[in-house]
């Protein structure tokens, strides 16, 4: 076989073809680390579980309504297209019957449709609760910084985060499900925490190498991580004691309505 042929059906290459048979120094450790920075990574967002901006927002709307909701949209749209068919075969046609029937038909149709949003935007539970008194980007921001830290920290770290993270959901809950009772100042903390007060801890942190954080003494012999699960543990601390006051709120929203319906039914006093 002439050899100009047969170096024209063999590749050729600088590196190892095969990974398995390659020596040692040939083999790139870059697709390993990256596999598992992507893993570990995966595996601290599990362990923070829902971000909070989407657990907030999931428990905000509610989606029970959603089957009524749908049939009457498909009955208003069928009324309004007999009704404007009506109306069209009855001007076609000459039939004053007709287009009485389908002038009804779609008026009413319309009528209904126009309520029904209406009703819908003032009834429904809105996304936008949470933004009056806290804004979305902070929760977003807070989540991201929540992400970061828990990639690049050990385990003990990651359940400090956690602990706090339940803590502020549960504060937060509280007040939006009690706008009007929750005191000014409890309602001002939580806010601040999600705002300030937790991403400024999270943000120093991670300003220092991940390396040095478990090595390197900041102040009084204590490393970044032990002050970073300090002031954790002073923000949970504080939530903590808001929650005992936030948590009774609930009972006593349930208490005036209960308050008001038996106002609402008791019989009306004959007039002497």
């Amino acid at each position: 076989m002439d050899d100009r042929q047969a170096k024209g059906k063999f590749a050729v290459s600088s590196g190892p073809v095969n990974r398995r048979t390659a020596a040692p120094s040939q083999k790139s450790e870059r697709p390993a680390s990256v596999v598992l920075s992507r893993l570990k990574a995966r595996q601290a967002k599990h362990r923070l579980g829902p971000p909070l901006l989407q657990r907030l927002a999931s428990g905000a709307g509610s989606t029970t309504g959603l089957p009524a909701i749908k049939s009457a949209l498909v009955l208003q749209a069928l009324g309004g297209t007999l009704g404007a068919t009506a109306l069209f075969l009855g001007a076609i046609q000459g039939a004053s019957l007709l287009v009485v029937a389908g002038s009804a038909m779609l008026v009413g149709a319309a009528t209904w449709a126009g309520l029904h949003w209406r009703n819908r935007k003032r009834e429904a539970p809105s996304d936008h609760g949470i933004a009056t008194w806290i804004a979305a980007s902070d929760l977003e921001r807070l989540d991201a910084l929540l992400e970061q830290l828990a990639q690049e920290s050990e385990q003990a770290t990651i359940n400090a985060l956690c602990q706090f993270k339940e803590r502020l959901f549960r504060c937060v809950t509280l007040v939006c499900n009690s706008p009007d009772l929750a005191a000014p100042d409890d309602a001002l903390f939580v806010a601040e925490t999600v705002r300030r007060y937790a991403p400024d801890s999270i943000q120093a942190t991670l300003q220092i190498a991940p390396q040095d954080r478990n090595t390197q003494i900041i102040d009084k012999g204590k490393t970044a991580t032990a002050l970073l699960h300090e002031q954790l543990a002073l923000l949970e601390s504080e939530l903590k004691t808001r929650e005992a006051r936030l948590a009774p709120l609930a009972g006593e929203a349930l208490l005036q309505q209960q308050r008001f319906l038996a106002a609402k039914a008791q019989p009306a006093q004959p007039l002497h």
